[in-house]
């Protein structure tokens, strides 16, 4: 009898530190390569990753309303204006309505909107990198200058940053 109780709880053990191990990681933010502090960890909603919106709209420099009466959100950055209401699937930018794959959310007194949606309506690119669990928000990147060269008959196209950097090679400039 204590073989087999033995067993069992070596068996619990094992199950329960398993489901530790497998246990999700939170997702964090980065902004300009900036990690972003929260106090509402993001979550995700039907494949999409919903952000406090007030903590992550002011690391991207915009000014964040709350109008309680209409729960409605109103962010200001520039001439850009993104507004939506708790529980729409309703986003509006600059006047402009677009869907949201999912509504505007409130969770523990703070309001969750999905990320790429409302980063995009400021013009910002949004990555996601599934090893660390990661949100990436930036700049589109331009384009500055060019510079081709040709080796063994294949035209290679540089295309460089503001900063100088490399951020594409294409082969025969395609």
């Amino acid at each position: 009898m204590k073989k087999l109780i033995s067993l069992l709880v070596i068996f619990v053990l094992c199950f329960s530190i398993t489901m530790v191990a497998s246990a999700e990681k939170p997702i964090d933010i980065r902004i300009g390569g900036n990690m972003i502090e929260m106090d509402v960890k993001p979550i995700i909603v039907e494949g999409r990753t919903m952000l406090p919106v007030r903590a992550v709209f002011e690391a991207l420099g915009a000014e964040v309303d709350y109008i309680a009466e209409e729960r409605k959100v109103i962010a200001t950055k520039g001439s850009t204006e993104v507004s939506f209401v708790i529980d729409s699937n309703v986003m509006t930018v600059n006047g402009e309505e677009r869907a949201l794959d999912v509504p505007a959310m409130i969770k523990d007194s703070r309001t969750l909107v999905p990320v790429r949606a409302c980063a995009e309506a400021f013009d910002l690119e949004v990555g996601w990198n599934n090893n660390t669990r990661t949100v990436i928000i930036k700049k589109p990147v331009t384009v500055l200058s060019e510079r081709y060269t040709i080796v063994d008959n294949v035209i290679i196209k540089y295309e460089y940053d503001e900063r100088g950097n490399v951020i594409k090679v294409l082969e025969n400039g395609t």
